[in-house]
């Protein structure tokens, strides 16, 4: 696994300068994001956190389906002001995943898409342990990433990928990476309800739903 990743001020500085850019990703990403948000099931008058705001679709969803609260973390403050005009009633907030300012049993649910991938391993476990710290009992997941290929064509994709990675550096393609999504999830102590993968234009993606284990289940 590349272990090569963003700094957050690499990060910072990376998305500031991308921003909308973001949606070019929509050709490989779309489906999964899609998938992702129809497994969250957002419903009336649930507290919602986003991790990695994006370009703000997410949570102008939420509040279309009637989210009762909508809070998104990002470091980058250009993703930061183009959530607050996709969702102008959302609270996009600068922050980052592996210490959130929140209480815990906070939130019903927390969203993230392609976000867990640019972090470092570390940073992976930290952040999803904060994401079960922050979610009521009951509370659940659901993320996507880019993970490893199943078939030969998606595995020569990622490796192809992983290649351009290690040549430019993290720095010059935003951090992203393959995870095995769903170990880290069990392994921050979520029993993982739906792991699916979904490829789309030959990019390998899983999308993940989970709850907090009880201290039994976990792991």
């Amino acid at each position: 696994m590349i272990e090569e990743t963003l700094s957050q001020r690499e990060a910072q500085r990376f998305y500031d300068a991308y921003g909308r850019k973001l949606e070019w990703g929509d050709p490989f990403e779309a489906r999964a994001k899609a998938r992702a948000l129809g497994l969250a099931a957002v419903e009336a008058g649930e507290r919602v956190l986003e991790l990695g705001v994006g370009t703000g679709r997410f949570q102008a969803a939420a509040l279309a389906w009637g989210a009762g609260l909508v809070v998104g973390l990002d470091v980058s403050s250009t993703m930061l002001g183009l959530a607050r005009e996709a969702a102008p009633r959302a609270h996009p907030l600068r922050g980052t995943a592996t210490a959130l300012p929140f209480a815990d049993g906070s939130f019903d649910l927390v969203f993230s898409t392609y976000t867990f991938d640019l972090l470092a391993l570390r940073d992976v476990e930290l952040a999803l342990r904060e994401a079960r710290r922050v979610l009521r009992p009951g509370g659940r997941l659901a993320a996507c990433s880019l993970t490893e290929g199943r078939t030969l064509a998606q595995r020569a994709l990622i490796g192809a990928w992983k290649g351009i990675h290690r040549w430019l550096g993290a720095a010059r393609v935003g951090g992203c990476r393959p995870l095995e999504l769903s170990e880290l999830v069990r392994a921050a102590g979520f029993r993982v309800e739906a792991d699916e993968h979904v490829a789309q234009l030959g990019i390998p993606s899983e999308v993940v739903l989970a709850r907090p284990a009880l201290d039994a289940d976990a792991g």
